[in-house]
């Protein structure tokens, strides 16, 4: 019989396997390769400034609409890397980001959700060799956080309320054939 190797965890913090394999995949999913270099797009960090402002306003008045058409092409590529099996799971994962666009408690503009952070201090951030940007937020309360950053407002199980930090990942690119910037994966 072969012989089983045990091997010695103690004071380890990490376990790697490796392996290979070949699949065909289904289904192509959209990359940023064929993007535009933004690093070289005239006004790009006002540009990006504006669509961010722009999302966070129409997040803030629940406008599931607007919400929809700005993130179809990324919720499709995501539910293709996902492998999501159907209609169903992709439904599942649509409920959940309209649920968050429609929680008004969290997200009403008129509370003051969004006074503690700013787009104006938020700075500009290339990914994919130029060809995705988004903005990152340098402050000490928030450091690093990407994406539409603010502030809301949540309960405890008790009922006292909260300022707490939420972060919507928004990542950008203008793709091949197009000037205007999109919502990316």
């Amino acid at each position: 019989k072969d012989k089983i190797k045990v091997f010695d965890f103690e004071d380890k913090i990490i376990m790697t396997y490796s392996f290979e394999f070949d699949t065909t995949i289904p289904f192509k999913i959209k990359d940023w390769g064929s993007s535009k270099d933004l690093r070289n797009v005239p006004n790009i960090e006002q540009n990006v400034k504006a669509y961010y402002a722009n999302f966070r306003e129409k997040f803030a008045a629940n406008d599931s609409i607007y919400f929809a058409n700005v993130m179809y092409n990324k919720e499709l590529e995501m539910a293709k890397a996902l492998y999501m099996t159907g209609k169903a799971e992709s439904e599942k994962r649509w409920q959940d980001l309209l649920f968050a666009v429609n929680d008004k408690k969290k997200y009403e503009l008129n509370s003051g959700n969004f006074k503690y952070i700013k787009i104006s201090d938020l700075s500009l951030e290339f990914y994919g060799d130029g060809k995705v940007v988004g903005l990152i937020n340098k402050s000490k309360a928030v450091l690093n956080a990407r994406g539409v950053t603010y502030i809301g407002k949540d309960k405890t199980d008790e009922g006292k309320e909260y300022d707490d930090l939420y972060i919507f990942p928004l990542y950008l690119h203008i793709p091949e054939g197009s000037t205007e910037l999109e919502i990316i994966r």
